[in-house]
């Protein structure tokens, strides 16, 4: 028996022509959307759906400011509009990655979530590629400074 997160599911694959698009046995599904590899993962017990698509390499040569901007970029979603940019350290690999609840999840919603964290992977992926080939400046987002600033005020 199907649930609400994997009927909305079918509908999204169903709206671009993909018939009975469904979760695997780890409850995920892969998109391949603008060459880019968006990963849906369904966790039940917390009733969330998590989404993130690794974005770039990192370049051996990339400056060190690099890193410090995005931890900036992270402080408080000032610069990831409340998603996630990591650094899998391992592979050495810039991930992005979001949460939102299922409960009570619509498939417009599941829609604009996926278009919102496309756009945000594009955008993201472009901004470390030219991060990585030139000097960099910052965030052009309110600092986390600012950002805290204007929460306690």
């Amino acid at each position: 028996m199907k649930n609400q997160l994997e009927s909305i599911l079918m509908q999204f694959g169903e709206n671009f022509g993909i018939q009975g698009l469904c979760f695997d046995e780890y409850q995920s599904y892969m998109l391949l959307i603008d060459d880019l590899t968006f990963m849906l993962q369904k966790k039940q017990e917390q009733n969330t759906l998590l989404i993130y698509c690794p974005l770039l390499d990192l370049d051996p040569d990339a400056p060190k400011e690099m890193l410090l901007t995005i931890l900036e970029a992270n402080c408080l979603g000032a610069g990831t509009h409340g998603l996630h940019l990591g650094l899998e350290k391992d592979l050495r690999v810039f991930i992005l990655s979001g949460s939102m609840s299922t409960t009570d999840l619509s498939l417009v919603e599941l829609e604009r979530l996926i278009q919102f964290f496309v756009d945000e992977a594009n955008r993201w992926r472009e901004q470390l590629r030219e991060w990585q080939q030139k000097p960099l400046p910052m965030v052009s987002a309110p600092s986390a400074l600012n950002a805290l600033q204007g929460i306690m005020a």
